[in-house]
């Protein structure tokens, strides 16, 4: 974007990725997991997505694709939207109460970060179609919790998820459903999509960030 749109030298330019907080990780703990579907009463199970008011976060297409996946997902999962998201002020209750699904979509608000990483822990799966990231925080998040990621295949978060997720134009609510039913009836994909999250989680660390943060300012200052 910066050599697009502002003709940048790109010898000038030097990418350095952010990373998840280390609260974020694999919770192997049978008992936690099943504690945590219980709470939001989805004990069959979850897909999981981080939103807001933001158009951007695409919060209609993530219900519409859910809508369509959730027919052919046996036993039936529960969707939860985590965020400052009000299902009113969007319009979105109109749209749930059209496809009758207020009894399947829970709208957590704002958690603090260890109910969060409980959140993420406990998934089956992580639907982001984003229409536009600078990163891709949640994805990562996500990745380093060691579920599943259907994702865009638009701007920053093909380069963050790599291979190991599923990318979809985020205007393809088919796609994206096929991807959802896809990954949460074939469990050999499924396990094999959770390792290569684990996996893929690794090359982003603030560590990582910080070391190479200290190797460009040494390199201007020598």
């Amino acid at each position: 974007d910066l050599i697009k749109k502002y003709s940048v030298n790109e010898n000038k330019i030097r990418v350095l990725y952010h990373a998840a907080d280390e609260l974020f990780c694999k919770n192997n703990n049978e008992e936690d997991l099943l504690n945590t579907r219980k709470k939001y009463n989805a004990d069959t199970g979850y897909i999981l997505n981080i939103s807001s008011s933001d158009p951007r976060d695409n919060t209609v297409t993530v219900i519409r694709a859910y809508e369509k996946a959730r027919r052919k997902l046996m036993p039936l999962k529960k969707l939860i939207i985590f965020g400052d998201i009000s299902p009113k002020d969007m319009g979105l209750e109109k749209l749930i109460q059209e496809f009758k699904l207020e009894n399947s979509i829970i709208f957590t608000g704002r958690l603090i970060d260890e109910e969060l990483v409980a959140l993420y822990q406990a998934a089956d799966l992580y639907i982001d179609p984003s229409l536009y990231e600078g990163f891709g925080f949640q994805v990562v998040e996500a990745m380093a919790c060691g579920i599943p990621v259907v994702t865009s295949n638009v701007t920053s978060l093909p380069e963050i998820v790599g291979d190991v997720g599923i990318l979809v134009n985020p205007t393809d609510i088919d796609g994206l459903s096929s991807a959802v039913v896809e990954i949460l009836t074939d469990s050999v994909l499924h396990r094999s999509m959770c390792q290569k999250s684990l996996e893929r989680a690794k090359l982003f660390s603030w560590d990582k960030t910080t070391r190479e943060t200290i190797e460009i300012y040494n390199k201007l200052l020598s």
